[in-house]
């Protein structure tokens, strides 16, 4: 079960996004430190959650295991960065199919 996230998650990203790792840590504006791919597993959690509660609520037919996910990262990043985002996407523990 991840860790749940009860305070503000305005984190101060790094200057150069490509050269997110699995090692990156982000301070929040308190300075409290978290990883980065916990933050941004958060974010992508949150944003696969919202779209299934509207799915629900809309009483759509579409069922989870026929969404297929895409996560888009810039051209600029680097095989690490673009893995980090892959493994962020893979602790949601949703993907069934995922392309980055």
């Amino acid at each position: 079960m991840p860790p749940v996230l009860n305070y503000n998650l305005s984190f101060i990203l790094p200057v150069s996004l490509k050269d997110l790792s699995r090692h990156t840590m982000l301070a929040d504006d308190k300075g409290l430190q978290l990883p980065a791919i916990t933050v941004f597993s958060a974010g992508i959690r949150y944003l696969k959650d919202h779209l299934l509660s509207l799915c629900e609520e809309r009483r759509s037919r579409l069922e989870p295991n026929e969404i297929h996910w895409v996560v888009t990262v810039p051209a600029i990043w680097d095989d690490t960065a673009k893995q980090f985002m892959r493994e962020a996407a893979v602790n949601v523990s949703f993907v069934r199919h995922l392309y980055v």
